[in-house]
């Protein structure tokens, strides 16, 4: 059972048995620090705008702008000072342990006035710490190619935290009251501590130390070399516009709600906690089944113009509320406020991140670092003086409404910066290309210079599984035959406590095309994991060809089907007619067997091998009832081409689960599928799922009779 549930995950989910434990624990960890927020803010609002007065609320604003940048520059220099496991346990355990004095103060009625802004700053600041934390430890304990994979499995854990949170706070807010959720708060911090105690343990060997802090000097430079570019300018002013509209928006939503629930304390708890379970309720809908879909169709520039249109509609409903009665102004606040909710960190938040796609990748990190640690918090720092003044100078807290037109006018602004930066985006994307800039894994080009390479062997030979991925993804950019120095380091790597290390560097030395490296990779056929010694063997075949046909025959009866797949590969590939020959029967096998990894290896095996004739065998397992096993098979036809795949393949793209995969092989086919594909689409009888499919695939292939079918 328990190998069943972990298959199901590997293959729906994409999580490596290695990777479970770790993936698990930072959805844990993402849940429980956001649960502490939401539950926290919603103590905090209801508490604030119960017992002070409104007019200080804009002050709030300002207050947090300042104390949470000051917090989060702080936290970025200790955090170096120690492991970084560590220094999070003790700021969440702080954290936690402020919130349970406050809840005693709260419990024996000795919390005195201060108490209540002193709260509502706290709340923030352990808010944006948390989550600065979280994705810092995050990005250290996964590599980059875990991390495309991963996180968005992991950042789920926060939109489960808002539903579940939002509905149980709503809930339990007027049985036990406001001021007990502090309680609540508290102990979702606790669990965090606790949780990144366990990682800690599980993930020692890949956690390290952050990079090296900035000096003043470099950060001045940072900033002018940001400014100076427009499109950065652009970026960074739909930044200041969102967040001086939404600071506004959520200022009117507080005061409207706290006018509704005059002297109900407990009822307002509640209605936030409602608001925020069904704010995160559309937010799981949008996040997963609207944000690809909207790209894709739709372009940047319209998800970009979702945000603001959302509020605009909100903002128009509060200014007719001014006029009419038929329009509730709660209701019309919480439009507004639900629409920031709702799209703000789903739709717009991933978009931005694809502003910056075009800017080369040292600019894009100083960038960043200004517009999210400086012009965020002075955007909203600024709108809490102008709400401060405005409210002072034309009528107080009364004048929440009528701040609609300003929003009007700063919605206007964003829409017209949005508009522009569209023309902007893909100038700029062009011209990155023409330079060779545009690099999404590394920030620059190396020079395989002597300090380069010394510099290299060091991260080869670290114990951190990170730092020697990225420096086994550097090194063919730097030395494609693997110099002595470097190739010394990497025979040693094949020793690392880390498989994936293991793996990578018996990729480099098997494809080195030097004997030397032979005895390195020998060294791994008895190595405990099973996918090192399937590299092991793959290298060894690669490196040593039709010499190696002795020694690779052993392993086509090894235990692991991972291995004995390896060896049918490295035989087809490399072992001449004889090592076909000793293979076939194997190869056989695997495809037959009832183990489902077996079958997986069987069609591996093809893919790679990729002669048409050998299509039977994948014709079967293009039906087999495993989804792991088809997805395998499918990739195999794409391999091979063969034209008596095509038609299977063609009906798989009614199948939901296997139909990307299908299409992916059907392009594959280039010209060859044609033929095919244009009769399919043509063909009105035919399953219009099916035939929906078919001109994205003939626009992949791009070919004369593509384009005139299309047409």
């Amino acid at each position: 059972m328990r190998r069943a549930i972990e298959n199901a995950i590997e293959s729906g989910l994409r999580v490596r048995r290695e990777e479970l434990h770790r993936t698990a624990l930072m959805f844990c960890y993402q849940l429980a620090i956001v649960s502490a927020f939401i539950v926290g803010r919603t103590v905090r609002d209801a508490l604030f705008l119960s017992r002070y007065p409104l007019d200080r609320l804009p002050l709030m604003y300002v207050t947090v702008a300042v104390v949470v940048s000051i917090a989060s520059l702080t936290w970025s220099r200790l955090a170096e000072r120690g492991r970084r496991d560590v220094m999070i346990t003790r700021t969440l355990s702080g954290a936690a342990a402020v919130l349970f004095l406050t809840y005693g103060l709260l419990a024996a009625d000795l919390a005195g006035h201060w108490l209540y802004p002193s709260l509502y700053v706290f709340v923030e600041i352990y808010g944006a710490i948390s989550m600065i934390q979280f994705w810092t430890y995050a990005n250290e304990i996964f590599s980059s190619r875990e991390a495309k994979r991963l996180f968005a499995l992991i950042g789920a854990g926060g939109v489960v935290a808002s539903v579940v949170c939002g509905f149980a706070v709503g809930g339990a807010a007027r049985g036990l009251g406001a001021e007990s959720l502090v309680l609540s708060a508290g102990l979702f911090l606790a669990l965090g501590a606790v949780i990144v105690r366990q990682l800690g343990k599980v993930a020692a060997r890949t956690t390290h130390s952050g990079a090296r802090p900035t000096t003043k000097d470099e950060r001045k430079a940072a900033r002018r070399s940001v400014l100076d570019n427009k499109h950065l300018r652009l970026i960074a002013g739909i930044v200041c516009l969102t967040m001086l509209t939404t600071t506004l928006v959520d200022y009117q939503f507080k005061v409207i709600a706290r006018e509704s629930f005059a002297g109900d304390e407990d009822g307002l708890a509640a209605y936030f906690g409602y608001f925020y379970g069904f704010a995160g309720l559309l937010s799981c809908g949008v996040q997963f089944f609207a944000i690809g879909r909207l790209l894709e169709r739709a372009g940047i520039a319209v998800a970009l113009l979702v945000l603001p249109i959302g509020l605009l509609t909100g903002v128009s409903s509060l200014l007719l509320a001014t006029f009419t009665a038929a329009v509730p102004a709660l209701v019309a606040s919480t439009l507004a406020k639900g629409a920031e909710n709702v799209f703000r960190y789903t739709v717009n938040d991933a978009t931005m991140q694809l502003l910056y796609v075009p800017v080369a990748a040292q600019l894009r990190a100083r960038a960043k670092a200004l517009i999210d640690g400086v012009i965020k918090p002075v955007s909203v720092g600024v709108s809490g003086l102008a709400i401060l003044g405005l409210t002072r100078a034309f009528g107080g807290v009364g004048m929440a409404r009528d701040l609609a037109w300003l929003d009007l006018m700063l919605i206007a602004g964003w829409i017209g910066l949005v508009l522009g930066i569209r023309k902007e985006y893909v100038r700029s994307l062009i011209g990155t290309l023409r330079t060779r800039r545009l690099d999404f894994d590394s920030p620059f080009s190396i020079v395989a210079d002597e300090g380069t390479v010394r510099v290299l062997g060091k991260a080869l030979a670290s114990e951190h599984e990170t730092e020697a991925l990225h420096a086994l993804e550097l090194v063919p950019t730097v030395q494609p035959d693997l110099g002595p120095v470097l190739g010394a380091a990497i025979a040693r790597a094949v020793g690392h406590g880390s498989p994936e290390v293991r793996i990578r560097s018996l990729e480099l030395l098997g494809r080195s095309g030097k004997f030397e490296h032979l005895e390195p990779i020998r060294s791994r056929f008895t190595d405990v994991d099973a996918r090192v010694r399937a590299a092991a063997v793959r290298a060894f075949c690669a490196l040593g060809r039709e010499r190696t046909f002795r020694e690779a025959t052993g392993f086509l009866r090894d235990r692991s089907p991972v291995v004995r797949g390896a060896a049918v590969s490295g035989l087809f590939e490399h072992g001449g007619l004889d090592g076909v020959l000793a293979a076939a029967e194997t190869l056989k096998t695997l495809l037959a067997s009832p183990d489902t990894r077996a079958r997986v290896e069987g069609a591996r095996v093809l893919e790679s091998a990729r002669v048409r004739n050998f299509y039977a065998p994948v014709l079967a397992l293009l039906q087999d009832p495993v989804l792991e096993v088809r997805l395998a098979a499918v990739r195999a036809a794409g391999a091979m081409r063969a034209e008596a795949l095509g038609p299977p393949l063609v009906y798989l793209l009614a199948q939901p689960r296997v139909a990307r995969a299908a299409a992916a092989a059907l392009s594959a086919y280039g010209a060859e599928a044609e033929p095919l594909l244009v009769t399919v689409l043509g063909h009105t009888r035919e399953s219009p799922v099916i035939r929906r499919q078919v001109p994205r695939i003939l626009a992949r292939v791009g070919g004369e009779v593509s384009m005139a079918a299309l047409t």
